[in-house]
């Protein structure tokens, strides 16, 4: 628990560096300009796993990999016989439900998803005494939720625009409408088009270059079939 609540607090502290959305006041800018747009989400999720593999692997004194040492690792080949596949029927489609409900679940993701399934699949097993111990049924119950949990987490996104889980949040952070969204939805939908224009890491403080911007962006909109254009600004005083 203190090392979720840790990173939970750490996550905190990252969201508040930057410009507030309400108010446009900078927070924890230190007069910087490169700070006021906050830090990207991919940039943070790439920067932690891969910080964290460099931390870990130098705590132990590992050496990092493609430094000239070679893994003395053999494969001798795949194989999934079907016997497992069909004693494991149940499990699968049990599991799958599992992680496709869960996965629908704004917040929850794939790695609840695995220990529900996993938790499943023991009491439910003829000998949960094997689970831990390389048991095929324990590793069919956490893929299979893992895999529908993706699914499921798209449900929320699309429908919503709620992310499901931390996969959906980097798809939803990377996707722009474009013009040939809004052409798209004129024509497959009788609804009026209201597009709302504001400059990529920006709060409601903008500049002059910021308002040069949205207004090619607002005539683009206009000559591509939208009904209206909306933004939203804040003077000094908020």
């Amino acid at each position: 628990m203190f090392k979720g609540l840790t990173g939970a607090a750490l996550g905190i502290l990252l969201s508040t560096v930057g410009t507030a959305p309400i108010c446009g006041t900078p927070r924890f800018t230190f007069g910087s300009y490169y700070f006021a747009g906050g830090f990207s989400l991919i940039c943070v999720m790439m920067g932690i796993f891969a910080g964290r593999i460099i931390i870990m692997e130098y705590a132990r004194g590992e050496k990092l990999a493609g430094s000239g040492d070679k893994a003395d690792i053999r494969v001798g080949g795949f194989k999934l016989p079907l016997r497992d596949i069909a004693s494991n029927l149940k499990n699968i489609f049990v599991s799958f439900f599992i992680g496709l409900w869960i996965g629908f679940l704004p917040g929850m993701g794939a790695a609840l998803s695995n220990v529900v399934a996993y938790a499943v699949a023991r009491s439910s097993s003829r000998h949960p005494e094997q689970f831990g111990k390389g048991c095929i049924d324990g590793v069919f119950a956490p893929e299979v939720a893992n895999n529908a949990s993706i699914g499921g987490a798209l449900i929320p996104a699309i429908a919503l625009g709620i992310p499901g889980d931390t996969a959906t949040a980097l798809m939803l952070g990377g996707l722009t409408p474009t013009l040939a969204t809004l052409k798209m939805v004129k024509e497959e939908l009788p609804l009026k088009v209201i597009a709302m224009v504001r400059p990529r890491g920006a709060g409601f403080c903008y500049s002059r270059e910021d308002f040069q911007v949205m207004k090619a962006e607002a005539r683009a909109l206009l000559e591509h079939g939208a009904d209206g254009i909306a933004f939203g600004c804040l003077n000094e005083n908020g």
